[in-house]
């Protein structure tokens, strides 16, 4: 274990948002540790990240190396959903497809959405068919 406290990591290509650029090994050495915040996540999950560093006692420097970070996602993003009035006419009924809505939930499969009716309309019902029936 290297215990000079010379010797420092300098990041050499990150988002912009980075908060550190260079620290010393020291700091590692005393316990401290350095916390990496996926935290650019809105309208979009990704599930990779990576920084560049090389290391430098001041005199001398390291081969520029590369930390792959893998993201594990977490469903925090709340769906959006958007809907289309449906027009009808009196006595008839319409079908409502996907095409009437559009719902958008960047951390989850469309295999675990699910429309839930609240309240349900005063004057008729519904049923959910398949395209295929002829119901």
């Amino acid at each position: 274990m290297v215990t000079n406290n010379s010797f420092w990591f300098t990041i050499l290509k990150s988002k912009a948002r980075t908060k550190l650029s260079s620290f010393p090994l020291v700091d590692l050495i005393d316990g401290f540790s350095i916390r990496y915040v996926q935290s650019d996540h809105k309208n979009k999950e990704p599930t990779m990240d990576s920084f560049m560093f090389h290391v430098s006692d001041g005199i001398n420097e390291s081969p520029t190396h590369k930390i792959a970070i893998n993201i594990k996602i977490i469903n925090d993003e709340k769906p959006v959903a958007v809907f289309e009035p449906l027009q009808v006419q009196d006595g008839k009924g319409t079908i409502l497809t996907n095409s009437s809505f559009f719902i958008v939930d960047f951390d989850s499969t469309p295999e675990n959405i699910r429309i839930e009716v609240e309240k349900f309309p005063k004057y008729e019902y519904y049923k959910l068919f398949s395209i295929l029936q002829n119901s």
